[in-house]
């Protein structure tokens, strides 16, 4: 249990960074937005993306995964005073007043916020509002995680974590809590619980499309003459169906094609990216919608399978999916729309043209920027945002 002093304290908090947001609105300066806590690498692409639009803007996050470096964030919790008094308690008060002084939109995931690991976890954004700050929302998919909410993805979620059923109520009211108290609520592709949202943003994720550029010509390699390069990479190989794609390669060098997987499972991003650069396929998931491993690859110019059919037709005549260049690969169609792309070098080109054209309008820091900008004149300054076209 927190100590009960440490409440007035946040309180103080709350009221003094009123004052001076007040302050701040009242001379039309821009908001001030921190990402965090939970350290999901889009947050990074995010915040860079409204930097270049005149945004001050700081990630700021509780741990770092093993993929990732703390490179790819401003700050971790590592850089505020460690020793001080009873700083199991205090350090997570200090640093939530903190960023009530510095920030003024606080974008969160739906597992929790700076409070998130404290008693006071279910008082963070009624002191957050109490600042005059506001909160936007959106998933990543394990914070709204629920058992019965899963869809495609509920059997293999159960089997890759097995207390998600023990956590399921807990996730659901923490999700209640979040939509209860933010200002606005995005909806992506992510699986789960979410019982309302203002805007529908299936093409959320953003990367550096500089950063992610073949420089070289696609290859004629046609699996016959040549050895054609299936690049993978998979954290969880039951939510990504892995194994479908391993027994396809098998069999179709059963078939004498010259085709080889560059499989990369918890690998550092720098040496997935070196694999995506150089590979002639990008093959993704193939349970159901595609996440960043495909932005990468069409954004380096390659040829992406992944699964879209599981979404209902409405979803993708109403999006941007209607568009996407990704091979829509079923569990079923991965050895046969494999082979197709394994002797086709000329259609790898075009779907690799493709897919390049499609990264820059939809997934780059230019194009998320111009989404999270609306969304962010609007929660601020209410201008009017088009929740049907904004991200269209």
């Amino acid at each position: 249990m927190m100590p009960i002093f440490v409440l007035p304290i946040l309180l103080l908090g709350a009221c003094a960074a009123r004052v001076h947001t007040q302050w701040r609105r009242q001379h039309r300066l821009p908001p001030r937005v921190v990402w965090g806590p939970t350290p999901i690498i889009n947050i990074k692409y995010w915040s860079q993306a409204i930097r270049k639009l005149g945004y001050p803007s700081k990630t700021l996050v509780y741990d770092i995964y093993q993929i990732n470096s703390k490179e790819d964030f401003d700050l971790t919790i590592d850089d505020f005073p460690p020793r001080i008094p009873c700083s199991r308690y205090l350090k997570p008060c200090f640093i939530f007043v903190w960023t009530l002084m510095k920030f003024d939109i606080f974008s969160f995931f739906f597992d929790g916020g700076f409070m998130s690991r404290t008693s006071l976890r279910f008082l963070e954004c009624q002191l957050i509002k109490m600042a005059g700050k506001k909160i936007v929302v959106i998933p990543y998919g394990r914070d709204i995680a629920v058992p019965g909410h899963l869809g495609v993805f509920e059997e293999s979620m159960m089997a890759v974590d097995p207390l998600l059923v023990d956590r399921g109520a807990y996730t659901q009211k923490r999700v209640l809590y979040f939509t209860r108290w933010a200002d606005f609520i995005i909806r992506n592709m992510q699986v789960g619980f979410l019982p309302k949202f203002d805007l529908l943003w299936p093409n959320c994720l953003a990367i550096d499309t500089d950063l992610w550029r073949t420089g070289g010509g696609a290859s004629s390699a046609d699996g016959h003459s040549e050895e054609v390069v299936v690049a993978h990479s998979s954290n969880h190989r039951l939510i990504k169906g892995t194994d479908i794609l391993i027994e396809a390669i098998r069999e179709l060098q059963a078939e004498n094609l010259k085709v080889r997987l560059d499989l990369f499972e918890k690998c550092f991003n720098e040496q997935v990216r070196t694999g995506v650069l150089c590979c002639d396929v990008l093959a993704e998931q193939f349970i159901g919608g595609y996440a960043l491993s495909a932005v990468e690859g069409m954004s380096a110019g390659k040829p992406v399978l992944s699964n879209l059919s599981w979404h209902r037709d409405d979803f993708r005549r109403t999006t941007c999916l209607k568009e996407c260049p990704i091979v829509d690969t079923s569990k079923s169609q991965v050895k046969d729309h494999l082979r197709r792309l394994v002797e086709n070098p000329r259609l790898r080109e075009e779907l690799g043209r493709l897919g390049r054209e499609y990264a820059l309008k939809y997934h780059s820091l230019e194009a998320t920027g111009k989404v999270w900008d609306a969304i962010f004149r609007y929660v601020w300054w209410r201008e009017p945002i088009d929740t049907v076209r904004v991200a269209d």
